[in-house]
């Protein structure tokens, strides 16, 4: 294996070819289990990337299915190895969907459509701290700062020294005059996404209102890319800090590719939408 990979993103590779050996061979959960002394719901989960498998099991599991490539057999096998492994978000799972970070801090490449606030990967701390109060009321300090930390650890992978991660973020108009937190805060955030958006591997657009009805009107939603790793993408839906989805069939992952497609060709282009950013910070600046 070439490099070493989130554990999250080795249980959902682990599993994609295990299901695929098995149903290449026609053969059931229930068979494919009893044949390895294993429970098939655990089998099931494993295949769904949901459950870390031993690597002995994979390796049983490869006889069965006769998979007899060296190559093959090492790659999958240091898969079930790194699946086992706990990335540095698990210490605050009690804190938010740590599934969605471990597959985020592997993605190549990030669309993300947003109709009411700055991306989470764009937010400075000042901003994010008036929108984690926002919506969860009264908060002790001490889930402030751990909040704040790994939203920190998340947007470094923007910056990696090596292959950081491409985003690609549409914003709805609105996201430039509804004020969250104080005027300063407002101006520092704006002042933030047009240094990030000097980046190479950074783009933001702005929707504007003169756009009318589109995607993101009733919806915001993240597309994560893996293709190193010939996965077929993740989305996410972000409702409330209470409810996350995932969408991971690849018909359905293209539909929301297609919808982002077609909204950031509807956008301002970059160049006049970090012009709209500029006029929105000195017009709180003023205010």
């Amino acid at each position: 294996m070439s490099r070493e990979i989130s554990p999250t993103v080795s249980l959902r590779v682990l599993g994609a070819k295990l299901r695929a050996y098995r149903n290449q061979h026609g053969y059931t959960l229930e068979v494919a289990a009893r044949t390895v002394s294993y429970h098939p719901g655990s089998l099931s989960k494993a295949e769904s990337g949901k459950l870390a498998i031993h690597p002995s099991i994979v390796e049983s599991l490869l006889d069965f299915y006769g998979v007899t490539d060296t190559a093959v057999r090492d790659d999958l096998i240091e898969l079930a190895r790194q699946g086992r492994r706990r990335g540095w978000w698990h210490k605050y799972r009690d804190l938010m969907t740590v599934a969605y970070i471990g597959l985020e801090s592997a993605a190549t490449s990030i669309y993300s459509l947003e109709n009411h606030l700055v991306p989470g990967l764009l937010q400075v701390p000042e901003y994010f701290r008036a929108v984690l109060i926002a919506e969860l009321g009264q908060v002790n300090e001490e889930q402030i700062e751990r909040r704040a930390l790994v939203r920190s650890e998340r947007q470094k992978i923007l910056m990696r020294r090596e292959a950081p991660c491409e985003l690609w973020a549409v914003l709805d108009e609105s996201v430039l005059h509804r004020p969250i937190g104080s005027r300063e805060t407002m101006a520092k955030q704006f002042d933030h996404l047009l240094e990030m958006s000097t980046l190479r591997n950074v783009t933001i657009q702005i929707m504007p209102y003169s756009a009318g009805a589109h995607a993101s009107l009733s919806t915001r939603f993240t597309v994560l890319h893996f293709a190193d790793l010939m996965d077929p993408g993740t989305v996410f839906l972000e409702q409330l800090h209470w409810r996350d989805d995932f969408v991971e069939e690849p018909h359905e992952v293209k539909r929301f590719i297609d919808a982002f497609d077609h909204v950031r060709a509807a956008a301002e282009p970059p160049a006049r939408s970090a012009a709209l950013i500029a006029r929105a910070r000195d017009n709180f600046r003023r205010a």
